[in-house]
């Protein structure tokens, strides 16, 4: 079965956080400033205005990322996802995924998603060292990380996955030898573990600059690397993706419908994602097309995308990140979350909140109250920003 007939899948990018960490280029803002009926509104919107090429499909994966979402209120999570099924459909066995950091959700919320119809929680742990964690700029310690795994999995979970960052600064073999020692021992579902990278605009990135901050060696990072596969794979993790391991039958099904058709097919993917939020991104067509810019600059990148084909997965994940999410654009120049459209996938590459042009109709009946918003005929803009309304002309973003 090919991944058109298995469906689609549909991505919500949260964009609050409770602090921002200093590692962090996501499109982001501070929570107490959130403005969650009106980020509903956005949305219901979005999911109208992106639905035509997804017509006839039935949705088989929703994922919640972030930002925090397990910050988002219970009714605006339950709310989208039956905006989603109003709107698309969504499929019986569908994966429902929620991103969680482990500070924010005790043992009755994990109860809460399962009774929202969640399948699949991702906890952002990062690392099992208080110390690391501090690095990092973490809200949570240690021991709430396995405390969450813990809820999960009384709240009758199957399905957990665990983040972690390496080759963070100061980290040492001992340390990541530990972190896998913790994920031998608690047995989750998946992994992904992703390598440290310093972006532009970021308090490490300035850190670094000033010599603050020393980064792990090339040589250290790459042992981490080789470590990683081998203890994984030597645990019965299946290596499925760069920064991914599942045990057998549980590869992230949102995964597999953002990269996998790309990886196979050398750059061609058909109608697999939709992105809604500030930040997301998304798959349509025989290449991304959530780039700023005209026709041309998106066939620029196909053709970069299809080049890297001769390069092996590695490269072509990279290009086809690159390929959906474009470069940076808009007045404000706002740096979109590099999980955005890969939920889990920390490529670095920077997405943009476009929405495409609106198909004339204003949010139906289809759609729950909470979510509409009646503007027909325009092209929307999806903008997360203290002061700003939520939605706006296309036009303003410059591009």
């Amino acid at each position: 079965m090919s991944e058109l007939d298995a469906g689609f899948g549909v991505y919500v990018h949260v964009p609050y956080c409770r602090r921002i960490c200093p590692y962090c280029d996501f499109n982001v803002h501070i929570a107490r400033r959130a403005d969650w009926e009106g980020l509903a509104r956005g949305m219901g919107a979005e999911l109208v205005a992106r639905s035509a090429p997804f017509a006839g499909l039935l949705a088989s994966s929703l994922y919640f990322g972030g930002g925090t979402p397990s910050l988002a209120p219970v009714a605006l999570l339950d709310g989208v996802r039956e905006a989603v099924a109003a709107r698309f459909g969504l499929a019986a066995d569908a994966e429902v995924t929620v991103e969680v950091d482990p500070a924010t959700l005790a043992r009755d919320g994990f109860a809460a998603l399962r009774r929202l119809g969640v399948t699949r929680v991702s906890l952002g742990w990062q690392s099992t060292h208080d110390r690391l964690l501090r690095v990092l700029g973490r809200g949570h310690a240690a021991l709430e990380s396995r405390e969450a795994y813990e809820g999960a999995r009384a709240a009758g979970f199957e399905d957990v996955s665990i983040d972690l960052i390496f080759a963070v600064p100061g980290q040492t073999m001992a340390d990541l030898d530990r972190d896998l020692d913790e994920i031998e021992q608690l047995a989750p579902d998946h992994v992904s573990l992703y390598a440290f990278t310093y972006h532009e605009g970021t308090e490490l990135f300035r850190r670094r600059a000033q010599g603050r901050v020393v980064p792990v060696t090339e040589e250290l990072e790459l042992e981490m690397m080789l470590r990683i596969e081998a203890r994984l794979v030597g645990a019965g993790f299946e290596h499925y993706e760069v920064s991914n391991y599942a045990r057998p039958g549980k590869r992230s099904r949102h995964n597999m419908l953002y990269w996998g058709a790309q990886l196979r097919a050398r750059g061609v993917a058909a109608r697999l994602a939709v992105g809604v939020g500030a930040g997301a991104g998304g798959v349509r067509g025989s290449v991304g097309e959530l780039a700023c810019g005209g026709a041309a600059d998106r066939g620029g990148r196909e053709r970069e995308l299809r080049r890297g084909a001769h390069r092996g997965p590695a490269a072509l994940g990279a290009l086809s990140r690159r390929a959906t999410y474009g470069r940076r654009c808009g007045p404000r120049r706002a740096r979109a979350g590099r999980r955005a459209a890969a939920g889990g996938g920390r490529g670095g590459a920077r997405a943009r909140a476009r929405v495409a042009q609106a198909d004339g109709n204003a949010a139906g009946a289809d759609v729950p109250r909470a979510l509409q918003r009646g503007r027909a005929g325009r092209a929307l803009l999806l903008k997360v920003t203290p002061r700003d309304s939520y939605l706006g002309p296309l036009e303003s973003l410059g591009c």
